[in-house]
């Protein structure tokens, strides 16, 4: 099982999603409480305190228009809660009033992804939200600065968008030396 070789390598937390990516189709509700559960009582069996992120994509590929989209994430978001999990995640959930009616309806902790029109961390702490996940925007945002320093190389043949907030090389080095309490962080 791939859940059991994660926590092998030293995962404390997963996401699980409930769709599958190549057919945009969700998984049966029922499928995904037994994974959750599953998954529950996996970490209790190797003694992990693990921290299980259950994941909707009912907001982008439930069958209706929007509202009903909306009561399919909160029905799923709501089995996944009861079966075991410690957070939900409904992707795609962007602006202000939705994610209010999502934390109001679920009660639970509810984590949102980085994405334009997100609203700011205090605001989204004001709403009830308890994690927000960077997703891919990070490698987003280094493609895009790559992007803009290609242009710029070719368009003006200066090189600021490459020197201006980068890191040095003594603090990337920095960052793969281990401690001596064994991790790679400072």
């Amino acid at each position: 099982m791939t859940v059991k070789a994660i926590l092998n390598a030293g995962a404390v937390g997963i996401n699980i999603e409930d769709f599958a990516h190549a057919t945009k189709k969700l998984y049966p509700i029922e499928r995904q409480v037994e994974n959750v559960k599953a998954i529950r009582r996996l970490g209790e069996t190797k003694g992990i305190p693990l921290v299980i992120n259950a994941r909707t994509d009912a907001l982008r590929f439930a069958e209706g228009d929007e509202g009903a989209r909306f009561k399919e994430a909160v029905r799923r978001a709501t089995a996944y809660r009861d079966a075991g999990a410690d957070c939900v995640y409904p992707m795609g959930l962007t602006d202000q009033a939705s994610i209010a009616a999502f934390v109001l309806a679920l009660d639970f902790p509810v984590n949102v992804m980085v994405r334009k029109g997100l609203p700011e961390i205090s605001e989204l702490e004001r709403l009830g939200v308890a994690r927000v996940s960077f997703g891919p925007s990070p490698s987003y945002a280094a493609m895009g600065l790559l992007k803009r320093a290609a242009k710029e190389v070719l368009e003006k043949g200066t090189y600021e968008n490459l020197t201006e907030g980068a890191i040095t090389f003594d603090e990337l080095n920095a960052l793969a030396v281990r401690r001596a309490d064994g991790s790679g962080h400072h």
